[in-house]
């Protein structure tokens, strides 16, 4: 079969968010496509007339033009371009929508990066195997055995994602080996001179886990004779793995998102924000997605905990 050309591997990656374009653009160009990025629908059409791409991954929520305005233009277009798009699970609708008026496929967020790869090849027109692509990592830390096509193609994801600083949600039964994904992920992130905090939430008193978490001040409660740093100070510049996530109590779930959302913590009793660079990934058993739907999980914190999701094959 004849190589692929540049253009016909290229991919144009539309999306406000730099850690999203940045993530996405990773694990594209580890798969062997040429990327592109653009920050705004505006920005993006630029783009497209300058120099089309071989397709255009384009979030439907944009700043100033939205994505699905943006597609209806790039329909004007005289060039045909095969348009992904990527949208909240509350922008469904919107997107099964777009399909009807010119968009070729749709993935909902979180994104999964297996069902990226498949559809970006799918409409490139294209197998992966004949895009130059690194081969499988041989040298894995200490612990690791994978032999399976299901475990490689995981670890493969888990070093092209590991250097963006996008939450990362690990899901699994027990034992599968969550923890070591969690692992490998900070010791290939650009992260990996720094802390890596380790804590499981199952494990932590109900009452104390705010101060385990965000720390407390001298005197805030009885027994708080010293005052604590917690868990994200403690992380701050590294990783911070929340195993059983699933187990975060309902009302802590506020604080942990605005934690996520500013960058910023503020011990028990204390009234002065910290603010800390901490990499999030979490892990669980359970279905979040589900439990979510059900208001036994708090599903603006599923989402913002599940930028990336990161399936852990069964054992069996």
């Amino acid at each position: 079969m004849e190589s692929v050309r540049e253009s016909d591997r290229s991919v144009l990656v539309v999306d406000d968010e730099a850690s999203q374009r940045s993530l996405l653009s990773g694990f594209l160009t580890s798969c062997g496509l040429v990327v592109e990025e653009a920050s705004s629908a505006e920005e993006a059409l630029e783009a497209i007339r300058a120099r089309p791409p071989g397709l255009v991954l384009l979030d439907v929520k944009l700043p100033g033009m939205s994505g699905l305005e943006a597609l209806a233009r790039i329909r004007k277009m005289s060039t045909p371009l095969p348009v992904l798009l990527l949208t909240a699970h509350a922008d469904l609708r919107q997107a099964v929508s777009a399909m009807k008026t010119g968009a070729d496929d749709y993935l909902a967020k979180p994104v999964d990066l297996e069902e990226l790869r498949t559809a970006v090849f799918d409409l490139l027109g294209r197998f992966e195997k004949d895009l130059d692509r690194p081969d499988d990592p041989a040298a894995l830390p200490p612990g690791i055995v994978c032999e399976s096509p299901a475990m490689r193609s995981l670890v493969r994801t888990v070093l092209s994602i590991a250097r963006s600083d996008a939450p990362v949600l690990v899901l699994g039964e027990s034992g599968t080996g969550k923890e070591v994904v969690a692992t490998l992920l900070h010791q290939h992130s650009s992260r990996s001179a720094r802390p890596l905090v380790v804590a499981n939430c199952a494990t932590l008193s109900e009452s104390l886990i705010e101060s385990d978490l965000f720390g407390h001040v001298k005197g805030a409660f009885t027994g708080a004779q010293a005052p604590r740093q917690g868990l994200f100070r403690a992380a701050d510049t590294g990783t911070l793995f929340l195993d059983e996530i699933g187990e975060m109590p309902l009302a802590l779930q506020p604080k942990l998102l605005r934690a996520l959302e500013t960058g910023q913590v503020v011990p028990v009793g204390g009234d002065a924000p910290t603010q800390v660079d901490v990499r999030l990934i979490s892990a669980t058993n359970r279905d979040l997605s589900t439990e979510a739907l059900q208001q036994k999980f708090r599903e603006d914190l599923y989402y913002r905990l599940a930028v990336i999701e990161l399936v852990v094959p069964p054992l069996r």
